[in-house]
């Protein structure tokens, strides 16, 4: 039950060394324990690390791994001193889809330092820097496609993961998990404010024998199994655990050893995805952030006479938190206009219409964000 940075010593050593948060420079020494990165090295399974170069442009290996998540480890020295070209930029890693020259394993870093995640915002009113999750998705979206029209994706699986849940509701707890080694509760709880878990050693989401919530996992390749959804409970170090498998390597710790091996995804038999799927929506990045949500559509009088005047009122589920902007359509021509502010604070508007003659009923239909909702009335 953490954030980023745990997750990630998680995902890369299959423990947090006792951190529930994420390492302070200052005090906190880098972790020492052995990371999958290490340990393909010891077993000569190739591998890289694809950084996309920050605003400066910079890709020498120096620059790159500052943006990796192996610096909570003692290892990224000896790599940055030894093993330096192991971090190579998005570039080399669109250059070895399409050459077929991508290494046994790659970890591509995320890079929101540039806005290319799918962080959203963390206020709920948008503003003209915020993140915006499109362009993030848009950033994937090249990756995936390139590797579909590539000679790699005839033996590539890609794992795309999320590495912390986002503040989003979920209705299944935290699950039952196998503590990775003897540090079974967090040693680095602030004390001021007190974290809620300071002292606890009873609640089970306090220890490292739980998981977190639950989190976004695709995996692509041309022998997962068609419209399949795993309910395996697993967590981050499964895909250790399918690294591990792959290339016959042994467990970090005990974490990573109990998880499922991740083949329960894949027909290698069959190869249900040979030939990639086509026709691909492209990812927009032009739409608004949506923050309401039309609740209803009504129109009254009910029954309305034809010929006569009527009002159409469209209501938010919650009052708008900015000026919002509704989309607006009838199943008669120019019944309504086509757009409908709702100025910000507003929990609805009326719009006032004059009801066609010669028709039976009126559907009305509104949508923000592409999401519709319709009211209809019977026209007498």
């Amino acid at each position: 039950m953490s954030r980023t940075q745990p997750n990630r010593m998680y995902l890369y050593g299959a423990t947090s060394e006792g951190h529930a948060y994420p390492l302070n420079t200052s005090h906190s020494p880098q972790l020492s324990g052995k990371t999958i990165f290490e340990l393909m090295q010891d077993n000569n399974v190739s591998w890289k690390i694809y950084v996309h170069p920050d605003s400066s442009g910079c890709t020498s290996p120096h620059c790159l791994a500052r943006f990796s998540y192996l610096n909570q480890w003692t290892y990224y020295q000896y790599v940055l001193q030894n093993l330096a070209n192991q971090f190579q930029p998005v570039s080399q890693l669109m250059s070895d889809i399409q050459n077929g020259t991508l290494p046994q394993v790659s970890f591509v870093e995320p890079a929101g330092y540039l806005g290319l995640d799918e962080h959203a915002s963390d206020n709920d009113v948008p503003s003209a820097d915020a993140p915006d999750v499109q362009l993030g998705a848009k950033y994937i979206e090249s990756i995936i496609n390139a590797l579909m029209s590539s000679p790699s994706w005839k033996d590539t699986v890609l794992i795309l993961t999320y590495d912390e849940f986002g503040g989003f509701y979920d209705h299944v707890p935290p699950q039952p998990a196998v503590a990775p080694d003897a540090m079974k509760f967090p040693t680095d709880l602030i004390t001021s404010p007190p974290d809620i878990c300071l002292n606890d050693t009873s609640d089970a989401i306090c220890g490292f024998d739980h998981t977190g919530y639950r989190l976004p996992l695709i995996v692509v390749s041309p022998f997962t199994k068609s419209n399949y959804v795993s309910h395996t409970v697993m967590d981050y170090t499964a895909i250790l655990k399918f690294i591990e498998t792959r290339f016959n390597l042994p467990s970090l710790t005990a974490r990573d050893a109990a998880q499922p091996d991740m083949t329960e995804f894949f027909d290698f038999r069959n190869v249900p995805w040979a030939t990639p799927p086509s026709n691909i929506p492209t990812q927009d990045t032009s739409m608004s952030c949506v923050l309401e949500a039309l609740g209803a559509v009504s129109i009254t009088p009910n029954p309305v006479p034809a010929g006569s005047a009527a009002t159409v009122t469209l209501s938010l589920t919650n009052p708008a938190l900015d000026n919002v902007t509704v989309a607006l359509s009838a199943s008669s021509a120019s019944v309504v206009p086509s757009r409908v502010p709702i100025a910000s604070g507003a929990p609805s508007v009326q719009i006032p219409i004059t009801v066609p003659s010669g028709i039976t009923s009126l559907t009305v239909t509104g949508s923000i964000g592409g999401i519709p909702v319709s009211g209809t009335v019977k026209v007498e």
